[in-house]
């Protein structure tokens, strides 16, 4: 595999006159052919993957952003492209507004954590209104590409020869930080993240009598767990953009991160 991301001009179009959803997705298909990586499928391949991914539920985002995606069995790099419209079209986003920068995503099915960390390094830099903006302005295909460039690094992180690991544990209380947090590691890190559902010590303390009365029988309060293991010189840089999202973590209860060096480690788990 030449590298785990191939952005070529060839693959992006802009100020395309698409009108629907559908003619989006067929765009897509025919510009995909254009890349060597999709030269044993036709366009009605690629199309049907696209089409069968967006019953799943919309890769509409937010903010005009749309991210659709497909997998195949038989290519062993991915294939990344950008498409701007004209007008914005309904993509049945998540915000339920309309969409006109679609950046799309065909990678091998056997790769799913790299194409998953793709998915969150684009949709990352997606949220950024300066770049937005720079995305729907570009009027060229070689000037989407210096954008990209220019603002996203997709090989951060990739191929580290960093054999110290550190544990990362993040309680979570606040559920409107929670998907932030684990886009946030999940685009840091390859097969060694999990999250484990879980309940507040008050469910418990509330049935012994000596502690009854300062809890509700029925908190039902919001409480996960994020495991993950990362390089050990990777941990400042994550703490810091963790306290991004969650700037007040230092005087408010809610979210809990604590780090722990390991010595050994064996073995990966999947997304």
């Amino acid at each position: 595999m030449k590298t785990w991301l191939n952005l070529e001009t060839n693959c992006i179009k802009t100020n395309a006159n698409l009108k629907t959803k559908d003619e989006v997705l067929k765009e897509i298909s025919s510009l995909a052919l254009n890349c060597d990586s999709m030269k044993n499928h036709s366009q009605e391949d690629i199309y049907k993957k696209l089409v069968a991914r967006e019953k799943i539920i919309s890769t509409g985002l937010e903010n005009g952003i749309a991210i659709p995606h497909c997998s195949f069995s038989d290519i062993d790099e991915f294939l990344v492209g950008v498409i701007t419209t004209k007008d914005p079209i309904n993509f049945k986003a998540l915000d339920s507004k309309l969409s006109n920068v679609f950046v799309f995503i065909i990678g091998p099915e056997q790769l799913r954590n790299k194409h998953i960390k793709l998915l969150s390094v684009i949709a990352k830099a997606t949220r950024q209104e300066s770049f937005r903006n720079l995305l729907k302005k570009a009027d060229s295909p070689s000037m989407v590409k210096d954008i990209f460039q220019s603002n996203v690094d997709f090989e951060a992180n990739q191929d580290t020869n960093n054999n110290e690991k550190s544990q990362i544990t993040i309680y979570i209380q606040k559920e409107e930080y929670f998907d932030d947090i684990l886009q946030l590691l999940s685009s840091n890190m390859e097969g060694s993240i999990s999250v484990l559902e879980s309940e507040a010590a008050s469910r418990y303390l509330n049935k012994m009598p000596l502690f009854a009365a300062f809890w509700n029988s029925t908190d039902d309060r919001f409480n996960r767990i994020i495991s993950c293991i990362v390089d050990k010189g990777a941990i400042n840089s994550i703490i810091r953009k963790i306290k991004d999202i969650y700037p007040e973590m230092e005087s408010e209860a809610g979210v809990l991160l604590s780090v722990q060096d390991l010595t050994f480690t064996l073995g990966s788990i999947d997304f």
